[in-house]
């Protein structure tokens, strides 16, 4: 029976090492890193046009060449390697990024083609004048230089050593000197609105391993909390530890430590401003830290959380919003002095949103679960069937209405009164649209703006049709006016207006014969 073990093909191993890192730019961190650990305070980047990348640190230099050649072979003392996970695979990020390296340290160097040493070729060890720390140089490289800027301006950030690229300092406002921060169960963490002068805290991060970027969320433009994880406790990807191992994971981790201070903080808060001005303050950011269980003992619903129920109309983009004039007490809520509602209008329950929109009900935003105000909340969805429309004075008779988007039977009365168990109110001055198709339209009504109720005026393609409701709308508060007025050229003159009669020159001066036949077609004769 035949018998296996594990083996390496070594040549094409390391042949095909370049395409285990993340990008080309991966060379710039590993030449950073590699001077950290040396115990380098400065290294400094110069790079020229014809793809000539040159880097000195002031690090103490390498001992052993041959380790740096050597695949999975650190030359770092076992303290480091234990910390960082130092496992001597970086520099092969240079092998394939250039046709020619050298490597100069301590008055020794070695030089050689990059496709020598890929193929195994003895590279012999020559003195240097340099005398320093370390200065690699590679040639033939061929990455433009906006991105070897845009690189070191990313990988210095949060660097812990000085970096310059051209004899210029590359800014690193989240390295750790420059940061005040607080040390955690996973790090060092700077909390904005905490450790500087922001306006408030926030939910994003920027995470920085090993001086390095690792991870970021929230939008671009968004001030983020800074954090430097502790080495110890978290790995990268090998190798060129671009991403958390176990991402997912070991982001929770970095969130819920964030969450931690900042629950910290915002208790102090609390308790020295009280509960109602720590929910006006709070309540719309507490959510974005996912701390809103904060908010779950206050007997208060603040300003911020409330505005009062909206007309109801099918296209939300045009609802208006009115905010209301202060928040009010769990008390208030209980007793009945102010009503909260919940949902969104449809054409089957008009009547009911109207109703919370007269009654002036308020609308809770953020809510969080669990809070005492849900129970409160009347859901209009759920009562729309049973509320009862009654028409006062109503005129027995019926006109139909064909509009664009919609058709109607409208009926006329001198008032609406709407009743769901014990909340009613009676009103003159707006139309409803009840079920049905039907659309009852009081005494003081224009019924401006009532088609809204039954349509949203959303075209196929999606888009918001604005003439088509203008068209309807201003033919609904004709055939309205036509019926209440005795003076029929007043609605006449407003059709006409609302045509755009008036608009053109030729038309001005002239006199005209209009007849209306049975039918409803139009005979225009000049006069």
């Amino acid at each position: 029976m035949n018998a296996v073990s594990l083996q390496v093909n070594v040549p094409n191993l390391v042949r095909n090492m370049r395409f285990s890192f993340t990008n080309s730019v991966n060379v710039l961190s590993e030449m950073m890193q590699n001077a950290r650990r040396a115990g380098a305070t400065l290294v400094q980047f110069s790079f020229s046009e014809d793809g000539t990348l040159v880097v000195v640190d002031n690090g103490k230099g390498i001992d052993d060449f041959q380790k740096l050649l050597t695949l999975s072979e650190s030359g770092w003392d076992a303290e480091l390697v234990a910390r960082e996970h130092a496992f001597g695979q970086g520099f092969f990020s240079a092998l394939h990024s250039g046709k020619h390296v050298t490597v100069e340290s301590r008055g020794r160097k070695i030089a050689f083609e990059t496709e020598a040493v890929l193929s195994f070729a003895s590279i012999a060890e020559e003195p240097s004048d340099f005398i320093g720390g370390t200065r690699i140089t590679l040639q033939g490289m061929t990455l433009p230089k906006k991105n070897v800027v845009d690189a070191l301006t990313r990988f210095a950030k949060g660097f812990p050593i000085e970096v310059m690229l051209d004899g210029v300092q590359v800014a690193r406002k989240h390295a750790m000197p420059a940061l005040p921060t607080m040390e955690t169960a996973i790090g060092h963490i700077h909390l904005r609105g905490y450790h500087d002068s922001k306006p408030q805290l926030t939910s994003g991060i920027e995470v920085y391993l090993q001086g390095l970027p690792i991870y970021n969320s929230g939008f671009s433009w968004e001030d983020r909390n800074i954090v430097h994880l502790d080495a110890t406790q978290f790995d990268a990807r090998m190798p060129d530890r671009s991403q958390l191992i176990d991402e997912k994971e070991a982001v929770q981790r970095i969130q819920n430590a964030v969450r931690t201070e900042q629950e910290k903080i915002l208790t102090v808060h609390k308790a020295e401003m009280g509960g109602e001005a720590f929910a006006e303050k709070y309540w719309n950011l507490l959510p974005q830290l996912g701390l809103s269980e904060m908010l779950l003992d206050i007997p208060y619903l603040p300003k911020s959380a409330l505005e009062y129920a909206p007309e109801p109309v099918l296209n939300r983009d045009c609802l208006y919003r009115a905010e209301v004039a202060s928040g009010i007490t769990r008390a208030s809520v209980e007793s009945g002095e102010h009503v909260l509602c919940v949902g969104s209008p449809s054409e089957e329950t008009i009547p009911v949103h109207m109703l919370a929109y007269k009654k002036r009900w308020m609308v809770v935003s953020n809510l969080p679960a669990g809070h005492w105000a849900d129970q409160h909340q009347v859901d209009l969805e759920e009562n729309a069937e049973k509320v009862v429309v009654t028409l006062n004075g109503d005129e027995g008779k019926m006109q139909m209405f064909q509009g664009m988007y919609l058709d109607a039977r409208v009926r006329f009365c001198d008032s609406v009164t709407l009743t769901l168990d014990q909340h009613a109110v009676t009103f003159d001055d707006e139309a409803v649209f009840c079920a049905f198709g039907e659309v009852a339209v009081p005494a003081k009504a224009s019924g401006w703006n009532a088609v809204m109720q039954a349509s949203s005026y959303v075209g196929d393609n999606d888009q918001f049709e604005e003439d088509d409701r203008d068209t309807d709308d201003q033919y609904f508060q004709a055939l309205v006016t036509l019926h209440r007025t005795k003076d029929l050229g007043t609605v006449v003159k407003m059709l006409l207006s609302q045509g755009g009669v008036h608009r053109f020159d030729a038309l001005r001066g002239h006199s005209f014969n209009v007849i209306v036949d049975d039918t409803g077609n139009l005979t225009v004769t000049s006069v």
